[in-house]
């Protein structure tokens, strides 16, 4: 069965829909999924973002307006991602979680780490970088 606005991605990436009544989401931000008992007509969870303190499983890699489809890569998969900063970092400095999906440098808060930064980053601008695994504080 064919669904409109969704795309059919292979390997680490994935069409997922963002939240309907809530902000759409930026490209390169930190997401989660919600409760599955939210889920779309095809029985998908759908996304919202993750917070500082929230595990994230994907990263957008387009913005993704409420209720429309879009391109996320999971956290799991491996190999570097990219994330959208909240502040200035350098390369090789350890990121955490930050506000509304992205990551930053502090760890302010009990911000959960989520990875090493392998390229420099300034605020509100993309950087790559090497998820460490598991999300902890």
């Amino acid at each position: 069965m064919a669904y409109p606005n969704k795309t059919i991605n292979d390997g680490p990436y994935g069409s997922f829909m963002a939240k309907v009544g809530e902000t759409a989401l930026g490209i390169y931000v930190r997401c989660k999924f919600t409760d599955p008992s939210t889920s779309t007509p095809d029985g998908k969870p759908v996304l919202e973002l993750a917070g500082a303190t929230e595990e994230a499983q994907v990263v957008t890699m387009q913005p993704i307006a409420a209720g429309a489809y879009g391109t996320v890569k999971f956290l799991n998969s491996g190999g570097e991602v990219f994330g959208q900063m909240s502040g200035n970092v350098a390369s090789g400095t350890q990121l955490y979680a930050a506000a509304s999906g992205k990551v930053s440098a502090s760890s302010a808060g009990g911000a959960l780490k989520v990875g090493k930064t392998t390229s420099t980053g300034n605020d509100a601008g993309a950087v790559t970088y090497a998820p460490t695994g598991r999300q902890t504080t």
